[in-house]
């Protein structure tokens, strides 16, 4: 968003509308590219996103959050970005 953070929105089938499931904060402008890396021989995703401030972040994200944990709300609102 222009507000330089990303949310991860997930399509649940029993509510058949879009859900936020997290805020990822770490740039500071609009944020203009990112990649997706899933957990393959990983116990962590990767998402990697890279913004206007020129800042590039690199994002993991637990597997053992469950994507139903994120929309009950038990997981953080911030996956924890490496700098």
């Amino acid at each position: 968003t222009g507000a330089g953070n990303v949310q991860m929105w997930v399509f649940p089938p029993d509510s058949r509308e879009w859900v936020r499931a997290a805020v990822l904060y770490g740039h500071r402008g609009r944020v203009a590219d990112l990649a997706w890396a899933p957990n393959t021989g990983r116990s962590y995703n990767l998402l990697v996103t890279g913004g206007e401030d020129g800042r590039t972040v690199v994002w993991r994200i637990s597997s053992s959050l469950a994507l139903w944990d994120l929309l009950k709300g038990q997981a953080a609102t911030e996956a924890g970005g490496m700098r």
